[in-house]
């Protein structure tokens, strides 16, 4: 699987019958320097050419999608409109430009996408080169409007999807051929029984939630961290009172991603350097947590190679599929992904969290236990409301920008450079310098 931090430009969707102007209009864009995915020019020999555009698709900031009757009735190109839909609607910087072709009237173009501006290409013709240049340059304008400069930050959701939050309440999974217990018969699966149901009914004691389905949705991303923080103290019976703190972990992050931006900007006006490339949050879990083991374990390779920051839910590491996923990827062994350990419940609720707390320290000991102890700066634990959240974002977005930029090496890289500098009798200010001379180590060993 190929993975890019950097966005292309332009993806052309287009039927089999428009054909002749989809390689023109890519002529056309490439020549004004926009990197543009076009298939199957850019389908490399021996990929697979639905894995291709599913690439394609997944990096690129603006769709071009050719609006024909052939398009109109078109399986594939549904498709690829859809998913920039869905894309859209995750992340600010997509966009989507319809071009209307010959032979489509303007009651034929599909309800989703009547808001969009649409760009009108049914009076050119292809073969009258001067007029369609010139017609095309307007579109090349609006599309370079569109375009920015980004650098993505991969981000994975470790939390239940709502199914899997159902299946963590009734402890069962529900099969054609009937219902299954979630965890199997043997002593490890007997005590994350145990451990399930003191879990619920800690959640409904202490912190008085009776059902976990409404704070998850249908995709990783969607989850809705039930914050909650001790409103007024405790009431007459000594149960406490709580005010809702609800935002959605997706919003969260991008508000984190959006003042990262920020302060990038400000910097970069208050020192006169270059501005760096602007931020945007690339979703990863569905990838993380595919069926497809090998679309999975590449993907794994890709984040433990480029960077990652993981938001893991303490209550979520209950549910088998989460937690073994996250055991087998061995996610919390690397040093280029930064973990964010979050627990809905404040710390006053001292039972319950002390659970959940050693729960998380069991699960994922090793990162754990390096927060702990030595305060790694590549993780947070315990991260129980909104604030701290994106003040824990905030803090650990610009070393994990840094990464996928490039600019820190790993902690591999950094021994061979310090070897390096000390055979070469280097200061260590030129330490980083001798990671980045391409004569101090072999290309396989630099990002």
């Amino acid at each position: 699987m190929t993975q890019e931090t950097k966005l292309r430009d332009v993806f052309i969707s287009y039927a089999q019958a428009d054909t002749l102007l989809a390689q023109r209009l890519a002529e056309e864009f490439r020549r004004k320097g926009l990197d543009t995915y076009y298939a199957p020019s850019n389908v490399r020999p021996g990929t697979s050419f639905v894995t291709s555009i599913d690439n394609g698709l997944r990096n690129t900031q603006v769709l071009i999608l050719l609006l024909s009757p052939a398009a109109l009735n078109s399986f594939w190109v549904h498709q690829e409109w859809t998913t920039q839909l869905v894309q859209m609607s995750r992340d600010r910087t997509r966009r989507l430009i319809p071009v209307l072709l010959r032979g489509v009237t303007n009651d034929q173009i599909p309800p989703l996408l009547g808001s969009f501006v649409h760009f009108d290409l049914r009076e050119v013709v292809v073969e009258e080169a001067a007029g369609f240049r010139n017609t095309v340059d307007g579109l090349i304008q609006r599309i370079q409007g569109d375009v920015q400069t980004t650098t993505g930050i991969p981000f994975v959701i470790a939390a239940m999807t709502r199914t899997e939050a159902v299946e963590l309440m009734s402890g069962v999974r529900q099969r054609p051929s009937g219902p299954l217990p979630l965890f199997g018969n043997d002593e490890q699966g007997i005590e994350r029984e145990r451990q399930r149901v003191q879990l619920l009914e800690m959640l409904a004691t202490d912190f008085k939630i009776n059902s976990l389905d409404t704070f998850y949705g249908q995709s990783r991303e969607d989850w809705n961290p039930p914050f909650r923080t001790i409103r007024t103290g405790f009431a007459a019976d000594w149960t406490p009172t709580f005010q809702e703190e609800h935002e959605p972990i997706r919003a969260a992050i991008e508000h984190a991603v959006a003042r990262a931006n920020q302060i990038d900007e400000a910097n970069s006006k208050k020192s006169a350097a270059p501005l760096p490339d602007k931020l945007w949050a690339q979703f990863f879990s569905a990838d993380f947590f595919s069926t497809d083991m090998q679309y999975q374990i590449s993907t794994w390779t890709y984040l433990q190679t480029v960077g990652c920051m993981m938001i893991v839910d303490a209550v979520s590491l209950f549910h088998p599929d989460v937690l073994k996923t996250l055991s087998e990827s061995a996610v919390a062994g690397s040093e280029r992904i930064s973990i964010v350990g979050m627990s809905p419940v404040p710390p006053e609720i001292l039972r319950l969290n002390r659970f959940l707390e050693t729960q998380v320290q069991a699960k994922l000991q090793l990162r754990f236990n390096s927060f702990n102890a030595e305060l790694a700066p590549t993780s947070e634990f315990g991260i129980s409301d909104a604030r701290r959240l994106t003040r824990s974002l905030c803090a650990l977005l610009p070393r994990v920008a840094a990464e996928v930029r490039g600019q820190i090496p790993s902690t591999t890289q950094q021994k061979r450079a310090q070897d390096t500098a000390r055979d070469m009798n280097l200061t260590s200010n030129n330490v980083h310098r001798a990671w980045l001379d391409p004569t101090s180590q072999t290309s396989s060993d630099r990002r």
